[in-house]
Formats: C-alpha cells, structure tokens, sequence
C-alpha cells in the first residue's frame, strides 16, 4: 500500500474490543491508542519522507503492560503520494481495452513503485466507515492486475486514467504513488455526492433517475469509506450519464468537490488539505457520431467548468482539467462514448496536476482562451490568455457569432449563429476572423458541437504541449464591461463583490459566469447615493424656505 508522505502526515485505522490498548510500530517509532466506544482506533503516524518500503506492526497490550500477539503485521508499505480516481464508465474503462494496450500492459512491470486498489461496485443508503469489498486490493501493477486477467471484463479491475495519470506523475516525480479507483459505469453526479453537497444546490435531491437508484448511495459505499485516509488529491471522469439533464450540473459538480473536501478534512482530522487538488476530465463526445449536432454535450462541458470555461477559477479553485474534446474515436468498439485514447487524456490531465497540484512554474499545461475581442466593419480578432499565448492553427473551422443584438435571442436561437472561419495568425496570440454582421456582434462560441472535430483536429492549439483550446462562449457586447483579469493570471480573477444579476435566459461567456455579469460598480453606486442625498437635502431646504 502507499500512505501519504510528508509533509503531511498520514493516519490508519482499525478496529478492536472496546476500550483495548492498541500499540502500532513503524520504523521503531512506538505509537499507543485505545479503542473508542464503537470499537474503532485511529493512529496519526509522524511525516514520513516519500520511500519504503516499510512494515507496520499492529499489537494489542494486556493490562499489565505484556503484548499480545499481533494483530496484524502491514507489509510493503510505501510512502508517497495517494490519488482518489472516481467517476463513470471512462474512469472504469480498463488498460486492455486501449489503443497500444498490448505494449502498454507489457510495461507495467517497470512501475515497482507505483501501488493499485479497485473498489467493488457496492451501493448503500447511508454512509459506510469501511468498504464492503474490492476488485483489487493493494497490489504491484503487472498485466493481469491491470485488467488482463479477466477477458472481456476488464475494467473491472483498474482504471486506465487513474493508471496513466499516476504512471506519468511518477515518471516525472520518480517517488512512489498510490492509486485507488472507485467508479461505476453509467451513474451520475449525486449518486456520487453526499446528501450536504446536493441540498446545496437546492432542488429536489431524491428525484429517481433513470438507469440508477438514488442519489448519495455511491458517495456513502465507494468514496466516504475512503474519507479517514489522507490523500493527496482527486480525479473525476464523468459526466456523459448526466447530459440528459444538463441544467444542475454547473451547481451539483463544483458542490460535490467542495464537499469531499470539506468531508475529507473533517473525516482526517484536519490533515488532509481543506482545499485539496481536483482534477478532472471534460468531456468528448456521445455515441451520436453526427459533427452537426449541438445537442447537451456543450452545455454539460460548459457546466463542468462552472460556467467559466477554464480552470482554476474563482468558484473551482485547485481545480485542474484535462480537455478531451479533440479526441473522439467513432470507431471504437465500446462505442464512441467511451473514446479509447486514454493515455493523452491522462498525460494532459497529469500536465495539469503538475502546474495546479504541484505549483510548477512556466509549465504551459492548458490551451489558449479568449481574452479579448476587437471588432471592425467587416472583421474581428481574438486575442488570447493576454497576448501570452502561443497559438498553433490547425483547423480554421469550428467558430460561430451572433449578431443578434440580444443575449437571450442568441441564447435560444441556435439558427441565429453563423459560422466563420480563421483568416489568419496576425499575431502569435491573436486570431483574425472576417465577418458578415451589419452592426455589433453579440457573441462567440468555439467548438459548440456534441462532435465538433476530428482526433486532434480542432481549430486552435498550444504550440508548446499541443494542448487544444476549450470550447467557449464569449459575449461581446458586454466585453467592455468586464472586470479585467488580475496581471499575472493566465486566466483572470473575478471580485465576488462585483456581480450583478441579468435575466436567467441569458447565457453568458467567460470570463464571466453564465447568468452574471461583471461590471465595475462601486463608482457608480456612490455617485447614485450622493445625487440622491443632494436631491433629498435641496428639497428638505425648500421646504424650509
């Protein structure tokens, strides 16, 4: 197993008699804990720098002070750095059912350092302390762990995002890493969330789903069992189960995280950081291989980003992302749902965890955003992540505008969007468009599509890294009313302070909120109170006279 490593320190547990003495042992350091009432103990072991392996000695101690005999002895456990792996079908879709997966299993033997837990599928009605039982307990990753020993039901045994993910951040850190994979195929968000985090979002949270049970009932036996060990992070692959009703899901998705984390720094006593790195999939593409189609895959794209298009951001802070929109794979024989190009979606998921998790610096680990836009009578230009950027133009497809001189017609109107394509690069940042509209353009979008490009052949991508630009929706017709971004930030900052609600059809672009708007406010307001306080003062000194 793989415990994490210092600076944090990191706990077990177990159970005994109640009130028993219990005495755990590792590397001569001697720690003593009684049993609680409900017959459970809990040990916080001193920070263990990343290594091992080592062997935990547990013992009971007699009231006269003698040893009992052990209890249990944990062998090769390692110290290093533990990641949570959850979410639906593509997070369970296993190794052997990859692209290269041959040579990819064949090279597992290389990775001694790297440790493996699988989760059983198991559901329960209220929160369980420990797991009902595992695909696969704590082992070394070889072929048949990862998947080959069971044809056909592969997946059943491990992840191959979580093993990929893990793989590339021990190639890059070269110090052990602890895997666990707890996913279900076909489930949605609140079946993985606790009963706190979908009243957050206040609707109706016990509303029956089709294809699944009830909400809260993965949460309570696949990830709160899992709440008492410390971790380093998470990993999300979900989302497709929850398209047919997109609409919450730019609440339910950010509320989950929240509470795992406020769950997993309770449930370890503060030792888990409160704010702990989340990372997380966008989405690709359905089964539907029709590139035309909108459908709700945009939208549930939109809404995995808290409607801001990039992450981190002000509502999903520590929150990293791997875009998977660009890697569509329409003949797979899973179907094209389930795309089996997994290891480029975990090395830009790890390229990420690098930059947000690890705070590596000069690390370009997301694709180019929209910052700004400038109009012309005939054209307009893009710029993006501030003149930063580094764009590479692959397609000169997949960009729509809106001339309609209202949000909320563009909202509800997809055959009000017209397609235009790239002119050119006219800088490495900035990307020139022609276009058809007689007086303003009210939006545009990027890759609003359920099937919006080839395998990485979308418009735009990072030179460095080959990272794809995310879809987007940006309004311009309220771009000089943004808050501008703080200096610095690739993406931007947004004051809490300074939001003021627009009417609920409207769908709104980042770097700003769907549904709110940013403008700068404080001025105004004081100028507005002290017109009024003159007004009111000039007539109370007329009626006087």
């Amino acid at each position: 197993m793989v415990l994490q490593m210092a600076p944090m320190q990191a706990t077990i547990w177990g159970y005994a008699e109640e009130s028993a003495l219990i005495r755990v042992t590792l590397d001569g350091k001697k720690y003593s804990v009684s049993s609680s009432f409900n017959r459970t103990w809990s040990v916080v072991l001193d920070p263990v720098p990343a290594g091992g392996p080592y062997t935990i000695f547990v013992e009971s101690i007699g009231e006269s002070g003698s040893v009992g005999p052990p209890k249990a002895n944990i062998s090769d456990v390692l110290f290093g750095d533990v990641w949570i792996c959850s979410g639906q079908s593509n997070m369970a879709l296993s190794v052997p059912l990859v692209i290269n997966a041959t040579e990819e299993l064949a090279r597992s033997y290389e990775y001694p350092e790297i440790r493996i837990f699988s989760v059983k599928n198991e559901v329960s009605n209220v929160p369980l302390d420990d797991i009902k039982s595992a695909y696969l307990h704590w082992s070394l990753p070889n072929p048949d762990t990862l998947g080959q020993g069971r044809p056909g039901r592969g997946y059943w045994y491990f992840s191959a995002v979580c093993w990929f993910y893990g793989r590339d951040l021990y190639n890059h850190f070269g110090y052990p890493i602890g895997l666990i994979s707890s996913n279900w195929v076909d489930t949605p968000v609140e079946a993985w969330s606790s009963q706190d985090a979908i009243d957050a979002c206040q609707y109706l949270s016990r509303k029956k789903r089709r294809g699944f049970r009830d909400d809260t009932v993965l949460w309570n036996s696949m990830i709160h069992p899992f709440s008492r060990m410390v971790i380093k992070g998470a990993i999300w692959y979900q989302g497709e189960r929850n398209t047919d009703a997109p609409n919450t899901y730019n609440c339910t998705f950010p509320a989950m995280i929240d509470d795992w984390r406020k769950k997993w720094y309770e449930g370890t006593g503060g030792l888990t950081n409160k704010k702990f790195p989340f990372g997380f999939v966008q989405l690709c593409t359905s089964s539907a291989v029709r590139p035309g189609r909108i459908g709700n895959y945009p939208i549930l794209r939109w809404h995995q980003t808290a409607d801001f298009g990039y992450v981190p951001n002000p509502r999903m802070e520590n929150v990293f992302m791997a875009v998977s929109v660009d890697l569509p794979d329409p003949t797979s024989p899973l179907k094209p749902i389930h795309p089996r190009y997994k290891q480029d979606v975990a090395r830009r998921l790890a390229l990420a965890s690098r930059a947000v998790a690890y705070a590596e610096k000069d690390l370009v680990f997301a694709g180019p955003f929209p910052t700004n836009i400038k109009m012309t009578n005939t054209s307009f230009t893009i710029e993006f992540d501030h003149g930063n950027a580094n764009i590479k133009v692959v397609s000169n497809k997949g960009f729509e505008i809106c001339c309609v001189n209202s949000l909320s017609f563009c909202a509800e109107n997809d055959q009000q969007w017209i397609s235009v394509t790239v002119n050119k690069l006219v800088a490495p940042s900035i990307v020139q468009f022609s276009h058809p509209c007689e007086s303003v353009i009210t939006q545009v979008r990027y890759l609003w599509r359920e099937y919006p490009c080839a395998f990485k052949g979308c418009a735009l991508y990072s030179v460095v890294n080959n990272l794809p630009t995310p879809p987007f929706i940006y309004n311009v017709i309220y771009h000089d009313l943004l808050t501008k971004p703080s200096t610095g930030s690739a993406r931007g900052s947004i004051p809490s302070d300074t939001l003021v609600q627009i009417p609920k059809n409207i769908v709104l672009a980042t770097p700003n909120r769907p549904k709110m708007y940013e403008i700068k406010v404080r001025n105004f307001i004081s100028i507005y109170l002290f017109i009024i306080i003159f007004i009111l003062l000039l007539l109370k000194h007329k009626k006087r006279t």
